[in-house]
């Protein structure tokens, strides 16, 4: 059965377009498809499809300018948690937890993927 998802321009999503998905997801790989049909059925009670897809590594770009920009933002409501006094391990284990998590809210909002070899030219016009 053909992997079928609307992530790479198909009609419909179904299990094994689901697990590609996820598995290119995993494995930090981006998923290319053309921009029309590849496939023309002859009956015309069925829809066109895309047949043809590719996966190409991806890899994370993170804006730290944008990260170091963010972490200085005062009010943060990750980080109003924080007591004004730490007196317990409670208090230091809470504000642990409020500064991971907000760091690492800001480290994600200021990351994109990009294709590992951000070069394109060497796509076809029709898939970039």
């Amino acid at each position: 059965m053909p992997s079928s998802s609307l992530d790479w321009r198909c009609n419909t999503t179904n299990a094994s377009g689901r697990t590609l998905a996820t598995l290119a997801e995993d494995h930090e790989l981006a998923i290319i498809a053309p921009l029309i049909p590849t496939h023309l059925p002859a009956n015309v009670h069925y829809r066109p499809e895309i047949l043809d897809i590719a996966t190409i590594e991806t890899k994370t770009i993170i804006d730290w300018k944008r990260v170091s920009t963010a972490l200085e933002e005062v009010d943060t409501p990750n980080l109003n948690v924080i007591p004004d006094d730490i007196v317990s391990n409670n208090n230091i284990d809470t504000a642990i937890g409020a500064l991971t998590k907000h760091i690492r809210s800001v480290v994600k909002r200021c990351q994109r993927k990009v294709h590992a070899n951000s070069d394109r030219r060497g796509l076809s016009t029709n898939v970039r």
